[in-house]
């Protein structure tokens, strides 16, 4: 916030400044809330398309892949670009399906890519203000922005919510080389039946395991 030095300036702008709390606890509540959900206990399958575009380049860059993964709290399956990802709590498992190998690590927060372990990533250290709304399939979204205050990649991300269930639509991240990644939620079933996050090696015969 740039600094105003005349004395009418600063009364003026209280009200503004004020507004701007308001908005900045409105849209961390939203984040807070979002994140909670997924972490209720409950299993979750998830259909979603993963998108990466960059206009900035010569040629411009634009892929977009679709993944699935279930989910419980921050453990989760993901099946995704012809690999595996199993996180139990305490290792990480990638699984190549087309070398065969298994690849287990006890993984940095960063390596976790659930919804909930991504979200809970700016839950606390940075600035957040409500971006607008958007309506989706006749339903007002939320959008939230979230401004990392110190980082030399990320410029911004825009998560958009369902204010009424708390549920995530998307979550697209802008670098500041003008790349944008994306995570868009296609279909999600909550309290999927027959759901199994835990890596079990007989599944896996014949794959080479590496630790």
């Amino acid at each position: 916030m740039h600094r105003i030095f005349v004395f009418l300036l600063i009364i003026s702008s209280l009200p503004i400044f004020s507004n701007a709390q308001t908005t900045h606890k409105e849209a961390k509540a939203l984040i807070n809330k979002a994140a909670e959900k997924l972490q209720n206990g409950r299993h979750y399958l998830i259909d979603f398309e993963y998108i990466f575009e960059n206009q900035k380049v010569n040629p411009p860059v634009q892929q977009s892949e679709k993944g699935q993964i279930v989910l419980k709290g921050n453990n989760y399956k993901l099946t995704f670009m012809g690999m595996e990802q199993i996180f139990d709590g305490k290792n990480l498992y990638n699984i190549l399906l087309d070398d065969k190998e298994i690849q287990v690590m006890q993984p940095e927060e960063n390596d976790i890519v659930s919804p909930s372990a991504i979200l809970n990533q700016y839950r606390e250290g940075h600035t957040y203000y409500l971006g607008g709304k958007k309506k989706i399939n006749n339903i007002t979204h939320e959008v939230v922005v979230i401004k990392p205050r110190a980082t030399a990649d990320v410029d911004y991300i825009e998560v958009t919510i369902n204010p009424k269930n708390h549920q995530i639509h998307s979550l697209m991240q802008r670098s500041r080389d003008g790349a944008t990644t994306t995570f868009k939620i296609l279909k999600i079933a909550e309290n999927a039946a027959g759901v199994d996050i835990s890596f079990q090696k007989d599944r896996y015969k014949g794959y080479k395991i590496i630790q």
